[in-house]
């Protein structure tokens, strides 16, 4: 019998095939298996041109004797879930993965269990989506029913900007260059609104004071690992001004950590998991209101597993991944440093000549450990939305205000390190 896993990308693909026994085959993006071999992947490869073609997953799952599905990632989970469905397998069903891949249906069900979420409504024209935002109230913010990390989402605050939005094509889809983008084409992630055939959400822009997201990884209805964390920037301020997601870690203690965690703690008990893990973005309103984002059943992206991995001993993937595999995940061990913030690094799209010795990052006064995402030679797309950036540094501190300049410093040190050329290259729709 054969595992059949759903993956998108050979590094979290890899922290799977290490724990799974027997034999396992890979259901991979079209057009990418020259990757995941380039990668040392060598297990079966089947790939799909999107995780929306039902009839070519069925089609695979056909000829193997398939005893259990896992999805890799937040892209893969509805197409896991509907192979289980189809196939009567144990794990998350098709109806529960679109709960939590689904915007519209997530936040119907989150508001229907007493979960506050912002005001919201599903467009399928442009001109819906002016008529829906002039009853739920400019600014709003656009976005795909699916997706991760911000892509394809967009605030907007007239009507008039959204005609001009429109006309300037800026819903409409573009593939970036990098090997790890084009990966994600089988998603859809890059279609662009214009292109939603089932609609996309028009949402009330909260009046945001601050943005946290909490990981919470859940073993028979008991938490076992809380990481909650504040956002020096939103996310969309982040995108707009070319930066990525960064991040500083919170003291369980704190008030707004204890406050986001509760909130998700109740989401996560609406949304019916009791084994499993969450990703979950909280905004709080000038007013002191916490509100819920949205939830993914996923590890956070980003440097989120690493950071779970420095401050508990746990890399929340991992916890995943042992999840997937029915074996009981390990407990956050007593955290090990007050604070600490996560700086990312991006750079202009192109081809990479010169990467820093990871030792050089570490050696960088504060920092505790560096990740570094790229290698030379490759070609870096900018196109992951919050989570582009080429490395993490991880750094500590005693409390929040200071380490968001040592932040900016570290940033501002590191960016010069790597070298990048320019590639012309067609950035438009395949």
């Amino acid at each position: 019998m054969v595992t059949l896993v759903v993956a998108s990308r050979p590094p979290i693909a890899a922290l799977f095939l290490q724990r799974i026994e027997g034999p396992v085959h890979l259901l991979i993006p079209a057009e990418t298996g020259h990757l995941w071999r380039a990668a040392g992947v060598d297990v079966p490869l089947h790939p799909v041109a999107s995780w929306t073609d039902y009839n070519g997953l069925a089609a695979v799952v056909a000829k193997l004797p398939v005893a259990r599905v896992i999805g890799t990632d937040e892209l893969t989970i509805a197409a896991a879930g509907f192979l289980r469905s189809l196939l009567g397998l144990p794990g998350q069903t098709w109806d529960q993965a679109i709960a939590f891949t689904d915007k519209a249906v997530m936040k119907r069900r989150l508001r229907e269990g007493g979960v506050p979420v912002a005001r919201w409504a599903v467009a399928h024209s442009f001109a819906e989506a002016a008529q829906a935002a002039e009853e739920i109230g400019w600014p709003v913010v656009v976005k795909p029913r699916r997706g991760f990390c911000a892509l394809g989402t967009t605030k907007v605050t007239s009507a008039r900007q959204l005609d001009e939005f429109v006309a300037a094509g800026k819903f409409d889809g573009r593939v970036p260059a990098g090997d790890s983008e084009r990966m994600m084409q089988a998603s859809g992630v890059y279609d662009g609104l214009t292109a939603a055939r089932d609609g996309f959400l028009v949402e009330r822009c909260i009046d945001v004071d601050a943005e946290f997201s909490c990981d919470i990884v859940v073993w028979q209805a008991e938490p076992y690992l809380t990481l909650t964390t504040q956002y020096p920037v939103t996310v969309l301020e982040a995108i707009d001004t070319g930066n990525v997601w960064e991040g500083i870690a919170l003291p369980d203690a704190d008030p707004a950590a204890r406050a986001v965690r509760a909130l998700t703690l109740r989401a996560i008990e609406v949304m019916g998991l009791t084994s499993g893990q969450v990703h979950c973005e909280i905004f709080r309103t000038r007013a002191g209101d916490y509100v819920l984002g949205e939830i993914a059943c996923r590890a956070g992206g980003a440097a989120l597993p690493l950071l779970s991995e420095i401050l508990f001993g746990v890399n929340t993937i991992r916890a995943g991944v042992d999840i997937a595999v029915d074996r009981e995940p390990p407990r956050a061990r007593a955290r090990t440093h007050p604070f600490v913030a996560v700086v990312g690094v991006p750079l202009a799209p192109g081809q990479v000549r010169k990467v820093p010795a990871q030792a050089d990052l570490e050696g960088l006064p504060g920092v505790l450990r560096a990740d570094v995402r790229v290698h030379e030679g490759d070609v870096y797309g900018g196109g992951l939305g919050s989570i582009g950036a080429a490395a993490y540094l991880f750094i500590e501190a005693n409390t929040v205000e200071p380490i968001a300049a040592r932040m900016r410093e570290i940033r501002a040190a590191v960016e010069p390190m790597f070298v990048v050329d320019d590639l012309e290259r067609d950035l438009s729709l395949r």
